[in-house]
């Protein structure tokens, strides 16, 4: 029997199902893997046509030099939703990464994440292109990391300090107010798309301890990014109850009261993150942590 194509609103929600589920990875924070082979081609010391093929290197590269400077950056940029830098990128091209039109920029810079098309990175190596690959971040020591990286790349060390040092005075508030409070921690619950969660070794498990909470996900003895079942996220007893706001709609991210009996009828708090604040870190996901502090304060 021959298949026939998706109807348009099925396409429509396919892709989105296809977005979640590269939005929740990134959230996540994934482990490192293997280190990748270093750029074949020289960095120039002040590269003037940089391109970058990855969210979070879209959002370092808009911090660090000027908009005269970046001949595109990714799609995903252009996204409200999950770019906390949209309206500086809006005024950018902005690419899909394939090979063909990154070298019709003529680029003396490119920056790709440790997945970021792949292929093109391979071809751009082999021309000679300058790539600088930029590992991922499951902390904000590593995402102090990624902007040092960026920023010497680009000929920005100073400016890279300076985000780097008030990422870290902001670090500190929040971890100073944090352990003020007295013990035990409440706990919040992390649950996004299929029941998908975070544990330990993750950004938002730091942004969630930074905030005054125990997480849900470590208490049920979860590592990394996984699924959480309902009954052992219950069994945690959550005291706040973490959403996000990208897909909303998706049939696995329901309001608390209808995920389980046990949750209708209790004092459990509910809040909805901003995913471009947790997608990519940065002082913004620092600002997330401050709005879970809040919530804390108001119990």
């Amino acid at each position: 029997m021959s298949s026939r194509p998706l109807r348009r609103p099925m396409l429509r929600h396919a892709r989105r199902w296809l977005a979640a589920g590269c939005v929740a990875a990134a959230l996540a924070g994934c482990q490192p893997g293997p280190s990748q082979p270093k750029a074949t081609a020289a960095i120039p010391g002040h590269p003037e046509r940089i391109v970058s093929l990855n969210l979070c290197t879209d959002q370092l590269l808009l911090q660090l030099v000027e908009p005269q400077r970046i001949a595109a950056v990714s799609r995903l940029a252009h996204d409200p939703g999950l770019s906390v830098l949209e309206p500086q990128a809006r005024a950018l091209p902005a690419v899909r990464g394939d090979t063909e039109e990154v070298l019709l920029l003529k680029p003396d810079l490119v920056l790709v994440g440790r997945y970021t098309a792949r292929y093109t990175t391979q071809m751009l190596r082999s021309l000679g292109i300058p790539v600088l690959e930029v590992p991922l971040a499951s902390s904000l020591a590593e995402v102090q990391q990624q902007i040092t990286l960026v920023a010497d790349a680009v000929g920005e060390s100073a400016k890279g300090r300076a985000l780097v040092q008030a990422l870290q005075q902001r670090q500190l508030e929040l971890q100073q107010a944090a352990q003020q409070q007295a013990a035990p921690w409440p706990v919040a619950a992390e649950r996004s798309w299929q029941g998908y969660s975070t544990g330990t070794g993750t950004l938002m498990n730091e942004l969630i301890e930074l905030a005054g909470y125990r997480n849900a996900g470590v208490e049920a003895g979860l590592t990394g990014y996984g699924y959480l079942p309902l009954e052992r996220l219950v069994a945690t007893h959550p005291d706040l109850m973490l959403t996000p706001d990208y897909a909303s709609d998706m049939p696995s991210v329901v309001p608390r009261d209808q995920l389980h009996p046990a949750l209708q009828h209790t004092a459990l708090d509910s809040l909805t993150m901003q995913t471009r604040t947790t997608i990519c870190g940065g002082l913004w996901s620092l600002d997330t942590a401050a709005r879970m502090a809040q919530q804390r304060q108001g119990r």
